[in-house]
């Protein structure tokens, strides 16, 4: 009966933006999940695109993982990686930048990496996304190295791996998006600078229609020029921000 209904759904609201035509105006809520670093990020933008749009609203999901859009009834959702279900639409927007990082306070008592076969003599803080706890992988410019780590503590959302990596408990790969604003006033030291994390495709996905709703195709619009906006997530140059 759900896919029935929602192919109602799908054609009722297909009737309504063609008889807007031109003079159409997104109405309704978008359902979008992201990766809690992009959700951050997002989070600080959204509030001009709601603002042109009085009749829109946006429920923003927090989720590390890949979801069943149909049955949890998602319009939009980012994934980091590889995207392995074919039954879905799938559009790279962009590519992730993170950091190694670790405090000052942890730096003090332990020399800090200089090469990957490094990091098995530290403690290791990983956030877990998809099941992947046990490998770090970097990237010299010219190869993929990766890394098996026993890590000490593992969470399945990066804001806590930030907050015991800012507390000095450990090494963490965190995303530029949180991590750039503690390497700027140094709450944060990035390590290894000639290793960095290899960067991962950034992909919206979303349940094929023939016919994509106003509603959906604003927030997705949206969603491709606030990535455009931050070099770190374009595919060409990426500003890493050391000295900042």
């Amino acid at each position: 009966m759900l896919p029935m209904a929602l192919r109602i759904l799908e054609a009722v609201e297909e009737l309504g933006d063609a008889a807007g035509c031109e003079g159409a105006m997104a109405s309704g809520k978008v359902r979008l999940s992201v990766p809690a670093p992009l959700g951050l990020y997002l989070s600080e933008r959204l509030g001009d695109l709601l603002a042109g749009h009085p009749k829109l609203s946006v429920e923003l999901l927090f989720r590390e993982e890949g979801s069943d859009m149909i049955e949890e009834r998602l319009d939009l959702e980012v994934r980091i990686g590889p995207v392995a279900d074919s039954s879905l639409v799938c559009r790279r927007i962009g590519w992730t930048t993170a950091f190694l990082v670790a405090s000052p306070a942890y730096l003090e008592r332990r020399a800090p990496p200089r090469v990957p076969k490094d990091i098995k003599d530290h403690e290791c803080l990983c956030y877990n996304r998809a099941g992947e706890a046990n490998t770090w992988s970097f990237s010299n410019g010219s190869e993929d190295i990766s890394v098996r780590i026993s890590p000490r503590l593992t969470a399945c959302n990066a804001v806590a791996i930030h907050r015991a990596a800012l507390a000095g408990a450990g090494l963490a790969v965190l995303s530029h998006i949180i991590a750039k604003p503690d390497i700027a006033v140094g709450r944060l030291i990035p390590v290894m600078k000639d290793f960095q994390p290899s960067r991962l495709p950034v992909t919206v996905v979303y349940p094929s229609r023939r016919n994509m709703p106003l509603r959906v195709k604003t927030v997705l619009d949206f969603l491709i020029d606030a990535m455009g906006q931050d070099p770190s997530m374009c595919a060409g140059g990426v500003d890493r921000g050391w000295d900042r």
